[in-house]
């Protein structure tokens, strides 16, 4: 079957002398022929599509050799050589210039792809690159788990599915370097069998924008955990509260309804549990007071010049004389004396905490221990006889108001580690610690040294 054909005359200019040409080509290289001259629209690639604004965009073919003496293929082939974008006039701004979007172009037939300086850009193309692209080094950019994101969009709306394309996605770049874009386009010229023949898009880097959506995500979830950790905190000090209100409640009650049936000791008694009770309100109210003050003041961390050996020593004959029956506490350090610049109350805090639970917890006389360590960093350890920790109580040992299973009988907040943890890490430091039931814990700071000048 002979398909339908057209004749094309011209006269044309090469190197001075003119030839008269004469081609004859078929209906289908007729509409080849002039799906490439739709190509040079200008701003009306994007105006059919309110989505896209209009793009200042030539494409011209590269200027003639001097082909003197050369036939007629030889005239066609230089012919069909690559199209680029052409440099605009100094005093003419595309809109891609203005945006930084890289503007592109597809050729479904010869799946070349023709850019723009800002398309180079965007993916560090270097000048022999861009003149050696075509589309599948695009594709083979994107990066492997958002490739079929890409092309499951290019694909709905090649079918006709979409109107146009649009999605995020990430690209490596000739410099192995990784950024987020935003790819949109759409066929802007099909044949009669609505098969796709030209291809206009455009790249935006929004690595930035992605950057900061990062942030605010980060910013939100810290927010959300902030309130839970607000209403969890509320629920755990509700609690704590409630017993020892309680058990002042019922006292006074008991001395208010049966004091002519009382006895003396029994009096003594009721007003020795109400006392204890005040003193443990008392202490939570302190350790949330300290906890809180510590959380407010994370940017406050005052340093001064301290002798850590000689804190250390009176910080345990502190404790001993807040107690009755104190058992020894043995303190031994690496060094005699040593200077360093710190945040006092942090530490005073810090260790005084440590040293209570030691005393708290230890089984009867047993001796405790203190060591103090100097070299690149301070460590400080303190060591109990204790009824020691179990396992399973260990992880969750320094969050707010959580006390070892073991602990009955035993007063405490919950509050004291929580403490020392917040305290170390404002210090820029660790803490950890080593236990087994029955037999004691050890409990372990460390912080960088900062010598005093």
């Amino acid at each position: 079957m002979q398909l339908p054909a057209l004749c094309e005359c011209s006269v044309e200019s090469i190197s001075g002398e003119n030839y008269f040409l004469l081609r004859i080509m078929s209906l289908k290289e007729f509409n080849r022929q002039e799906s490439l001259k739709l190509s040079s629209i200008e701003n009306g690639a994007f105006s059919q599509n309110n989505n896209y604004p209009p793009c200042d965009i030539n494409i011209k073919t590269a200027e003639p050799p001097d082909i003197k003496g050369k036939t007629r293929s030889d005239i066609n082939s230089h012919k069909k050589a690559k199209y680029e974008l052409p440099l605009k006039d100094e005093k003419s701004i595309s809109a891609g210039e203005i945006t930084g979007e890289g503007i592109w172009d597809l050729d479904f037939l010869s799946g070349d792809i023709q850019y723009d300086k800002n398309f180079c850009k965007i993916f560090d193309f270097d000048s022999e690159a861009c003149r050696d692209c075509y589309i599948t080094h695009f594709e083979s950019a994107i990066v492997e788990a958002d490739r079929h994101k890409y092309k499951e969009a290019m694909d709905k709306h090649i079918a006709g599915e979409i109107p146009y394309v649009n999605v995020e996605h990430r690209i490596k770049t000739c410099n192995n370097a990784y950024k987020w874009v935003l790819s949109k386009g759409k066929v802007i010229l099909r044949d009669d069998e609505g098969n796709p023949i030209k291809f206009m898009g455009r790249v935006e880097d929004i690595s930035l924008r992605k950057i900061a959506e990062e942030e605010i995500k980060k910013s939100h979830r810290k927010a959300i955990e902030l309130v839970e950790s607000k209403s969890r905190f509320v629920s755990m000090i509700s609690h704590e509260f409630r017993t020892p209100l309680s058990t002042i409640l019922l006292s006074s009650d008991l001395l208010r309804s049966f004091s002519n049936e009382l006895t003396p000791e029994e009096k003594e008694k009721q007003f020795n549990i109400i006392e204890k009770s005040v003193d443990t309100l008392t202490e939570l109210l302190n350790d949330i007071l300290t906890l809180n003050k510590i959380d407010s003041e994370k940017e406050n961390v005052k340093t001064e010049v301290i002798e850590i050996i000689s804190l250390c020593k009176h910080l345990i004959e502190e404790v001993r004389s807040s107690q009755k029956k104190a058992p020894v506490i043995l303190f031994s350090g690496s060094v005699n004396q040593y200077t360093i610049q710190s945040d006092e109350k942090l530490l005073r805090q810090t260790i005084m905490n440590l040293l209570t639970n030691a005393m708290k917890y230890n089984r009867g006389q047993n001796e405790i221990k203190m060591t103090v360590e100097i070299g690149t960093h301070v460590v400080i350890s303190i060591e109990d006889g204790g009824i020691g920790i179990k396992q399973e109580d260990q992880v969750e040992l320094f969050s707010p108001f959580y006390r070892g299973t073991n602990t009955n009988g035993i007063p405490g907040t919950g509050l004291g580690l929580a403490i020392v943890k917040s305290s170390v890490e404002l210090l820029n430091g660790e803490v950890w610690l080593e236990s087994e039931p029955g037999i004691g814990s050890t409990f372990h700071i460390k912080f960088p040294i900062k010598p005093a000048s």
